[in-house]
């Protein structure tokens, strides 16, 4: 049985490395029906997102679904991005769908009594 490699590893070490954590930040992204919140990135900043999900059907068949996305701010009120995902179930891994998507908003969150933007996909 070979020994990983990250037993090797003092706990020391990584308690140290605990304690110092690099600062992160994200931003409000609703994962629970493909929707949006009224949000857009900074002018000129990028985000890479990685994700995977896994189901399983009443015959005990799983299916897996990893997606990668990206997100690039043009403006301060106007977002472009796209994701690709791929599929697996029983047969070998293979490309399930692309989306292609752009959001400008109007205003401000909370500054105007409705929230308006304007979306396109593909």
């Amino acid at each position: 049985m070979r020994r990983s490699p990250f037993l090797a590893v003092p706990p020391l070490v990584l308690l140290l490395l605990a304690r110092f954590p690099a600062p992160a930040s994200a931003h409000r992204d609703d994962y629970i029906d493909e929707t949006f919140v009224y949000m857009t990135l900074a002018r000129n900043e990028f985000e890479l997102e990685l994700w995977g999900e896994g189901r399983s059907s009443e015959d005990r068949a799983s299916s897996y679904w990893y997606t990668s996305a990206f997100e690039y701010g043009i403006t301060s009120r106007w977002t472009i991005d796209g994701a690709g995902q791929w599929t697996q179930d029983r047969d070998p891994l293979r490309f399930g769908r692309l989306r292609l998507e752009t959001r400008c908003r109007f205003s401000e969150e909370g500054r105007l009594p409705v929230d308006l933007a304007a979306s396109a996909e593909y």
